[in-house]
């Protein structure tokens, strides 16, 4: 049973909800049923929302690389120093390996060089 005006009064007697006050998959199905207009607009809303914070995300890493290809040789030997010390209080070099957090970031400074933004 769905109550619209006060959903926390909605019941269902899944062994997940039954005597509880909580939202199972039974009632979502059952609104979304009842109210098929809701979901197309719940999907718009969310399919909204992930396109936005994908835009974010982007903005992010855009603003990322072009801090990174602003510095200078030095200055990104002290960020990346700085950063595996955040990142990781215990970070420590293997002897003759290179740690994955060493790797990555490497890897990003490498293409950096290949792609001439940077120079060694």
């Amino acid at each position: 049973m769905i109550d619209t005006e006060h959903p926390k009064k909605s019941k269902c007697n899944c062994p997940h909800a039954d005597g509880k006050k909580i939202v199972c998959k039974h009632k979502i199905a059952l609104f979304f049923t009842a109210f098929p207009k809701e979901a197309d607009n719940y999907i718009t809303e969310f399919e909204e929302y992930e396109r936005e914070e994908e835009d974010r995300e982007q903005e992010r890493y855009d603003q990322i690389v072009k801090y990174v290809e602003s510095l200078s040789k030095e200055e990104l030997r002290m960020a990346l120093i700085n950063g595996l010390v955040e990142a990781d209080e215990s970070f420590s070099m293997p002897d003759k390996k290179l740690g994955s957090k060493v790797q990555i970031l490497s890897l990003f400074s490498a293409d950096l060089y290949r792609k001439g933004n940077w120079k060694i």
